[in-house]
C-alpha cells in the first residue's frame, strides 16, 4: 500500500555547500608518489523533512526509496560531473516522525580544481521530485580557510561513521533556521597551510543582526599545532530575538600577520507554543524567576501584591522562554535532589537552570581526589562540582562564569587537571 504524505508534487529540501581545500596524494604506475595541490572538495549537506517523501510498507517497515542526482558544471569549459545515488529512508511510524519532526541528512560532494561552477541536486521519491540549484567560484582565497559548516550539534565520535569529520560527528543544519527554543548553534571550519611554532592564531567571532549592529563578540587565542587545523565553536543563542543574523569568523595569523575571514548567515524563528501548558491555572515554575534577576529585583518582586506579581510575571515571560526554563526546573528537581533539598535549589540544579544542559560532562572519582563533575559548555563556560563530604552533595568549587562565584578555600578538592590549570597557581 502506498502512503502519500503530501498532495504537492515538489520535494522541498535544504542544501548548504561547504568548500574544503583537499590536496590528494597520488601514485603512478611506476610507484612514484605525487601530489595534486590545486584540488578542493565541494561538499553538499542536505536536509530532507520526512513529510516531503512518499512511503510504502515493506516487510512491516515504512520506507521511502529515493534517487539523488548531483550535477556540477564548469561554466568556463562547459564540461560536467554527474552522479546518481539510491537511498532508502525509514520512519518508525507517522505519529512518531511528526512528534520528533524527523528529517533525513544527506552528504555528498566532488573534488574540483579552481574555477567557476554551477551545481544542481535533484531528489526523486516515486512520482514526486525536487531540485535545488546554486553556483560556486573556487579561487586562491580558499587555500587558507574552508567555508563555515553550520550545525545543530557537534559531539566527539571516533567511530568514523556517517557525518563524521576526524573525531567529530557533526549534524548539519543546511536550512540555517533555528527556533527560539534552541540553546546553541554550532560551527565547524578548517584552516590550511599554517606554519607551526610558538606563535598563535587570534580568532574573533562577530555576530551581527540585519542592521549590522554587533550583537556579540568572542575572541579566542588558539595554538597552532598542525599545518592543517580543524576548529569548532558552540554559541548560545537562547537570548537572541527571532530574526536574521550573520556570523563572521576572522582569523589572524600572528606569525604571518595575515588575516582570513569567512561568514555564514542564519535565522531564528518564533518557537511553536504549547498553549495547554501556559494556559494552566497555575503553570509549574511560573514564578520561579530568582535565577534570572538580581537579588534586589527579586526582593522587589516578592514585595508586590498578587496583582502586581501577575503583571510583573507577564512582562518577564515576554522576554524569556517559559517552556524551556520550566523544563529545566523539572529536570533539575528530578535529577539533582540532595537529601531534603530540592534539585532546583542545589548548585548543579541552579547552573543547569540558568545555563541549560552542559555540552560535555566528566563525572569521575579518583583515589587522590573527591568525586567531582566537570561541566563544559561550547560557549566556553566551565563548572567543577565536588562532593566534598562524600554525601552526594556537590558544591560548585570553581567556574569561569562571570556571574558565579568560585570557592578558593576549596581548591584543594579540585581534580588534578584543574589544579594544574588554576588551583596550584592560586593556593
Amino acid at each position: 500500500m502506498i502512503l502519500i504524505l503530501s498532495l504537492f508534487c515538489t520535494i522541498n529540501f535544504s542544501v548548504q555547500p561547504v568548500l574544503y581545500y583537499s590536496p590528494l596524494k597520488t601514485i603512478d604506475s611506476a610507484g612514484v608518489e605525487g601530489r595534486i595541490d590545486d584540488l578542493f572538495y565541494l561538499e553538499f549537506n542536505c536536509t530532507v523533512p520526512y513529510s516531503e517523501l512518499i512511503y510504502s510498507e515493506k516487510n512491516g517497515k515504512i520506507i521511502s526509496e529515493c534517487l539523488v542526482k548531483l550535477k556540477i558544471v564548469n561554466t568556463l569549459r562547459t564540461d560536467s560531473l554527474v552522479d546518481s545515488m539510491a537511498y532508502q529512508f525509514s520512519i518508525p511510524s507517522f505519529s512518531q516522525a511528526a512528534k520528533e519532526k524527523m528529517a533525513f541528512y544527506l552528504q555528498l560532494g566532488k573534488y574540483l580544481p579552481p574555477g567557476d561552477y554551477e551545481w544542481m541536486i535533484e531528489i526523486r521519491s516515486q512520482d514526486k521530485s525536487g531540485m535545488v540549484k546554486g553556483n560556486r567560484s573556487i579561487s586562491k582565497m580558499d587555500y587558507s580557510m574552508s567555508d563555515i559548516l553550520l550545525a545543530r550539534s557537534i559531539i566527539y565520535d571516533t567511530t568514523g561513521g556517517y557525518l563524521t569529520k576526524g573525531n567529530l560527528k557533526i549534524i548539519p543544519n543546511p536550512s540555517g533556521v533555528f527556533d527560539e527554543k534552541t540553546k546553541n548553534l554550532f560551527i565547524y571550519y578548517e584552516l590550511y597551510n599554517l606554519t607551526t611554532g610558538q606563535d598563535s592564531l587570534i580568532i574573533t567571532y562577530l555576530l551581527t543582526d540585519t542592521s549590522n549592529k554587533l550583537v556579540r563578540k568572542i575572541t579566542k587565542s588558539v595554538e597552532k599545532k598542525f599545518s592543517r587545523q580543524a576548529l569548532k565553536l558552540g554559541i548560545n543563542i537562547e537570548a537572541l530575538k527571532p530574526g536574521r543574523y550573520r556570523l563572521k569568523v576572522v582569523v589572524f595569523d600572528t606569525a604571518l600577520s595575515k588575516e582570513m575571514e569567512k561568514q555564514i548567515e542564519f535565522q531564528i524563528k518564533s518557537a511553536e507554543i504549547e498553549p495547554a501548558r501556559i494556559a494552566m491555572e497555575d503553570p509549574p515554575y511560573y514564578d520561579a524567576i530568582e535565577y534570572f534577576v538580581s537579588g534586589q529585583e527579586y526582593n522587589y518582586f516578592k514585595s508586590l501584591d498578587e496583582k502586581g506579581k501577575k503583571l510583573y510575571l507577564q512582562k518577564f515571560w515576554q522576554k524569556h522562554n517559559y517552556l524551556e526554563i520550566s523544563r529545566r526546573y523539572e529536570y533539575a528537581d528530578a535529577h539533582f535532589q540532595e537529601g531534603y533539598l530540592a534539585g532546583s535549589k542545589t548548585d548543579r540544579g541552579r547552573i543547569y537552570i540558568k545555563y541549560g544542559p552542559p555540552d560535555e560532562i566528566e563525572n569521575k572519582q579518583f583515589e587522590e581526589s573527591k568525586p567531582y563533575e566537570y561541566w563544559q559548555y561550547y560557549n566556553g563556560l566551565e563548572f567543577v562540582f565536588v562532593d566534598i563530604r562524600g554525601t552526594q552533595e556537590y558544591v560548585l568549587v570553581w567556574t569561569n562564569a562571570p556571574s558565579e562565584e568560585s570557592k578558593p578555600g576549596f581548591y584543594k578538592y579540585l581534580p588534578a587537571f584543574k589544579k594544574r590549570e588554576i588551583g596550584e597557581e592560586r593556593e
